[in-house]
């Protein structure tokens, strides 16, 4: 079960995501920087906000001081590397790369380690799932799993393992 004060850290983190999401939609971007920007204060590493900042730095026009492109480029150069394993960092970052900086090659070298970051997590989940049916005794679809994992990553040393353990 878990305990209150921490029920109420999740709630008003929730409450304020809301809010933050809001006036992105709502298109009010100086609100929308003011609450990233303690939000961040509170935690450097929340990459929703510097997410957030990222947009409103994209969106804004002179009258959204304090916010720059240059801003936007770092904000998502630090969400992308805190969340190595979040698609949507690099998703973005890539099209920051692409769409305002014009700089297509520097894109794709993002997309490519964000995708190779994923397949890496995959695969290991992959591994996983073999590993737990085999511990539930479900041997045949462990089996029949670990050679889906194998055609989708024939490289991964752990899979050949496992394969070798249920021979």
């Amino acid at each position: 079960m878990m305990e209150w004060s921490k029920y109420l850290q999740l709630e008003t983190a929730a409450s304020r995501a809301r809010e933050l999401r809001n006036a992105l939609r709502d298109d009010r971007l100086a609100d929308a920087l003011s609450m990233s920007i303690e939000a961040l204060e509170r935690d450097p590493s929340c990459v929703p906000a510097l997410l957030a900042v990222s947009l409103v730095a994209q969106l804004s026009d002179d009258e959204t001081p304090g916010v720059s492109l240059d801003d936007a480029r770092r904000a998502l150069e630090c969400a992308s590397e805190i969340e190595a394993l979040c698609g949507e960092a690099d998703h973005e970052y890539g099209r920051f790369l692409f769409a305002v900086n014009d700089d297509s090659e520097a894109a794709i070298r993002v997309y490519q380690q964000g995708i190779a970051r994923r397949e890496a997590e995959l695969c290991d989940l992959e591994v996983a799932l073999v590993e737990g049916l085999v511990d539930v005794g479900k041997t045949a679809e462990a089996r029949s799993r670990l050679l889906l994992g194998m055609r989708r990553f024939p490289d991964s040393r752990k899979l050949r393992d496992l394969q070798a353990e249920l021979r």
